[in-house]
């Protein structure tokens, strides 16, 4: 069985959406994915199955609009593997991060085209390096991500994503290498 990790877009966001992870972790397991694990209130299960992720994504974007009553979930999956790969190739060094005050990884639901990436390219923004890998783009912000040009731009971009710290990314990970064994 391959561990997968699935990251909500836009639940328990400003009060908004709640979902309580305890009833999302048996609603999961209803499902027949295996040994869930939920972490923080933010959206992040890991779990295991051998159902495709087009089918995990459907049935969960379902079971959250159907038992919970969010209209318009996204849900972003990687794989354990796909997963470990995106922080071994995290562009910025231990120094660049701890001097920065936050580093988010924004998983998105397909690669950049290029036009994309050269609007990206485009834009600098003083105390912010966006750089862009594997379906995910690495944002490392002296400012807070409220005031990032870059998070701004990407709200205005369209693009399907949804945003975790660089702690939660590796806690994620530390969980799906659990769940591996």
């Amino acid at each position: 069985m391959t561990v997968h990790i699935a990251l909500l877009r836009g639940i328990n966001v400003g009060g908004n959406n709640k979902v309580k992870m305890a009833e999302l972790k048996s609603a999961c397991e209803r499902l027949g994915l295996e040994d869930v694990r939920t972490y923080i209130q933010s959206g992040n299960i890991v779990f295991r199955s051998d159902l495709s992720q087009e089918k995990i994504r459907d049935r969960l974007e379902a079971l959250l609009q159907d038992e919970f009553g969010v209209k318009k979930a996204t849900v972003l999956l990687r794989t354990n593997d796909e997963l470990q790969r995106l922080l071994r190739d995290c562009p910025f060094t231990e120094a660049q991060i701890a001097d920065a005050s936050q580093l988010y990884v924004n998983l998105l639901d397909k690669p950049l085209d290029d036009a994309q990436i050269a609007r990206i390219g485009e834009l600098s923004a003083e105390g912010e390096l966006c750089v862009i890998g594997d379906r995910a783009t690495y944002l490392l912000l002296k400012p807070s991500i409220l005031d990032s040009a870059f998070a701004i731009l990407f709200q205005k971009m369209k693009l399907t994503l949804t945003s975790r710290n660089w702690n939660t990314m590796n806690k994620l990970a530390a969980l799906a290498a659990q769940t591996e064994v």
